[in-house]
């Protein structure tokens, strides 16, 4: 939620105390805002996009959160580390609103149906995390396009091997990967 300046607006201490006792307070209001807003996003993407490229918008645009709100960003890491509920509210209706997206490209068959939104989740926050890394920017698109081409569904004959065993027979999940050098 952005507040535009203007300059015969003024808004007193008391004012705001009275809506919000605390800065805290304060803080989770905005944010609630600010999780409506991106839910919100999310759900007109998916209505007007195609699935593969709505979740690809919505993850850029998640960068582009991000880096616009890392104050808001810092005080919530406060708030979480004491244990708000509220803000613990808003991280599920955001990873449902991801797991909505992710579900609606495995239905189209555009990613991949192995990957669920938690992992979608923790590399946007990782990505905030590292926020005070002078390529901050850069490297972030980067891991969203890591992201992106590590959900894209690969066709078939690229040497993807879904399973193999281990000595003991047991099954192993693998991610897709070209095969070994040398043909091995």
């Amino acid at each position: 939620m952005a507040i535009t300046p203007r300059p015969n607006i003024r808004i007193f201490t008391g004012t705001l105390y009275r809506h919000f006792p605390t800065r805290e307070a304060l803080a989770e209001a905005v944010y609630h805002g600010e999780v409506a807003a991106l839910c919100d996003r999310a759900r007109r993407l998916q209505a007007t996009l195609p699935t593969a490229e709505a979740l690809a918008t919505f993850l850029r645009g998640m960068v582009d959160h991000i880096d616009a709100h890392q104050g808001l960003a810092r005080t919530l890491a406060t708030l979480m580390a004491a244990g708000s509920g509220a803000l613990a509210e808003g991280s599920r209706a955001l990873e449902q609103a991801v797991t909505d997206l992710v579900a609606a490209a495995v239905k189209d068959g555009a990613v991949r149906d192995d990957v669920d939104a938690g992992a979608v989740m923790m590399a946007l926050h990782g990505i905030g995390a590292a926020h005070d890394r002078p390529a901050w920017r850069a490297e972030a698109d980067g891991v969203i396009t890591l992201v992106l081409d590590g959900l894209r569904r690969s066709g078939s004959g690229d040497g993807q091997r879904e399973h193999e065993q281990d000595s003991a027979g047991t099954a192993l999940r693998r991610h897709p990967l070209p095969p070994p050098a040398g043909g091995q």
